[in-house]
């Protein structure tokens, strides 16, 4: 990909090869319960340069000649980090606001080689795609109680979705009462966003007596 020593990206190479590739990229578990793919769009400088690499980069934007030594406190190479640190985030600024897009793009360190790159990631919640609600209701002689949500991925066949539902609430310890032995599972649709499941199950025989 071609790119001007000066920080000036080629923006619609950029573009074009995130569209074109992101699919290639392999959707990882990200650490708040998101997935995340990430594409490398192009090495700025190779991580055999080692610790050289960000003063490299500095000069590759044309930022390496700021360094002053007012303060004999604050080296070289803390001035380096920090202007790094920067450039970083104001580089990420101006792509993102210059290729809107549905995620984003940054520079800096890959980790399986230490090579310096311009990335593009996306990201997606399990939870706004592919999961509903599963509400554990308690039926007693004379009661209903809503135990537990949880939430789960389930089949897009509603009956199928139900079953799978039920065998998952018995598998967590419940005795589910079955619709023909007067219980209520079923898959319940209040508008196009909030679908859910209700699943009826059995009061423990404590919580029974106590009623």
């Amino acid at each position: 990909m071609t790119r001007s020593f000066r920080g000036v990206f080629d923006l619609d190479r950029i573009r074009d090869y995130a569209e074109a590739h992101i699919d290639d990229a392999e959707w990882i578990d990200g650490p708040w319960g998101e997935k995340r793919r990430t594409l490398v769009i192009d090495t700025l400088v190779d991580g055999w340069h080692g610790h050289h690499i960000p003063e490299m980069v500095l000069e590759l934007f044309g930022e390496a000649d700021g360094y002053g030594p007012e303060d004999p406190h604050y080296s070289k190479g803390e001035w380096t980090m920090d202007m790094l640190l920067l450039l970083e985030n104001s580089i990420s600024d101006a792509l993102n606001d210059a290729l809107p897009s549905p995620g984003y793009y940054f520079i800096g360190f890959r980790e399986d080689d230490g090579s310096y790159c311009l990335f593009y990631e996306e990201y997606k919640y399990e939870e706004e795609d592919d999961m509903i609600e599963v509400v554990i209701i308690e039926a007693g002689r004379d009661y209903l109680e809503r135990l537990e949500i949880i939430k789960m991925q389930l089949s897009e066949d509603e009956d199928q979705a139900v079953a799978e539902a039920v065998d998952a609430v018995a598998a967590l310890g419940y005795t589910v009462i079955p619709n023909d032995k007067g219980g209520c599972c079923a898959y319940v649709s209040v508008s196009f966003d909030e679908d859910w499941i209700a699943i009826t199950v059995e009061p423990s025989a404590e919580e029974e007596e106590g009623k």
